[in-house]
């Protein structure tokens, strides 16, 4: 009996259990259907795109191409028919050909890819400098190039494609620069007039803005990066804020900043921090340490207390160029004489960099101070530095 109602009561549940189980799947699939993403759904940021991209011939690689022009245009060609040694003329010959050669072929214009089923995000790595242009191309579905001309916008606008546009270097400026200067070295024996690459060019460079004249920099090409450099700090010099509305050691926060690598966290004049960053490269490229900073720009307070404690060793509160946070004191553990190798190569190299040592505080003074620098090349009260001039006058409108 009991095995009867059992199967009954089997009997009447399974099309129950059945029913429940295609209602259950009935809702899963309607609740799946709004959370699947409709064919028309907008992309996200991380959906893959297709872009027209567009790369622009350097503008520095342009100026210095320029420049290389020039300098060969200088070149007598005559002068090396008259040479004795017909090796040293066929070397030159040579040589001279090359260069032409390279010149020529990097001069490049401007080329068009579309890029097929790309990451946004490697788009953006992109754009930034932060991603080869090898590896982009391998990280797209498909990679065509095009002439210029044949990219319109209507083109763009019916395939509803991204288009970008950056600037790169497409060639090695400085490897045609360095042949350049070889060639230049073995010529001027054949020719003592002729004018070595860049003395006389430098108005390509001005040409450039400042991120272009920066790219040059970067480069690393001796005797241009330099010229590049002596270029972005005379432009700084004619932008250098006036202090005449302010007063000494009552600088408002906004035109101080705080030195990076200094974990005291002590501050300088905004426009003068890019220089002392380079020179604290240059610095730990030599002696492989940051520059110590000991002491940096000081409020009116702290030179009240600090001539309090040591009227003989510090300046009238109000007077001294900590106040306009135009001065650094460095550790006087490392820059404690003037025999220190290190305060030797700082004023020698600092000035490169707008740095320099106050002549009163020299050697022989009353007030020695090997660790005391400052930026620019005169103020009121020490109108004097120790170390070479520099190629740049930094000067500040008090």
């Amino acid at each position: 009996m009991e095995s009867v109602e059992l199967q009954r009561s089997r009997g009447f549940f399974s099309p129950l259990v059945l029913s429940l189980a295609a209602v259950s799947l009935l809702l899963l699939s309607i609740i799946g259907f709004g959370f699947a993403k409709p064919a028309h759904a907008a992309q996200t940021s991380e959906d893959p795109i297709d872009v027209v991209l567009t790369i622009e011939p350097s503008r520095a690689d342009g100026a210095l191409l320029s420049v290389v022009q020039q300098s060969l245009a200088r070149v007598d060609k005559d002068s090396l028919l008259k040479m004795s040694d017909e090796d040293q003329v066929a070397r030159l010959q040579k040589k001279y050909q090359s260069l032409e050669k390279m010149v020529q072929n990097a001069q490049q214009g401007t080329s068009v890819f579309l890029l097929r089923s790309v990451s946004p995000s490697l788009i953006e790595a992109f754009e930034g400098g932060n991603l080869p242009q090898p590896a982009l191309f391998s990280a797209s579905g498909s990679v065509t190039s095009f002439d210029p001309k044949d990219i319109t916008p209507s083109f763009t606008a019916s395939n509803k494609i991204k288009t970008v546009t950056v600037s790169r270097s497409q060639v090695d400026v400085g490897a045609i620069v360095s042949a350049l200067k070889a060639f230049e070295t073995e010529y001027q024996e054949v020719d003592p007039s002729y004018r070595p690459f860049l003395k006389a060019d430098m108005a390509s460079l001005q040409q450039l803005d400042d991120q272009q004249l920066q790219e040059v920099v970067d480069k690393g090409i001796s005797g241009v990066s330099e010229s590049a450099q002596v270029e972005l700090d005379n432009r700084l010099a004619k932008k250098l804020p006036s202090l005449a509305t302010y007063e000494n050691g009552l600088l408002p926060d906004e035109l101080l900043c705080k030195i990076p690598w200094d974990s005291a966290g002590h501050q300088t004049l905004c426009p003068v921090l890019g220089n002392l960053s380079r020179l604290n490269q240059a610095f730990k490229a030599k002696f492989g340490i940051d520059l110590p900073i000991l002491d940096g720009y000081r409020p009116l307070s702290s030179q009240v207390a600090v001539h309090y404690n040591d009227p003989t060793m510090t300046a009238v509160p109000g007077t001294s160029n900590h106040g306009w946070g135009l001065a650094i004191d460095f550790d006087w553990d490392l820059f404690n004489s003037f025999d220190a190798p290190e305060v030797i190569w700082m004023i020698q190299n600092a000035p490169t960099y707008g740095w320099r040592h106050p002549a009163a505080l020299g050697k022989d003074t009353d007030r020695p101070e090997p660790w005391h620098f400052e930026f620019g090349t005169s103020y009121p009260d020490s109108p004097e530095f120790d170390g070479p001039e520099p190629a740049t006058n930094f000067r500040f409108t008090f």
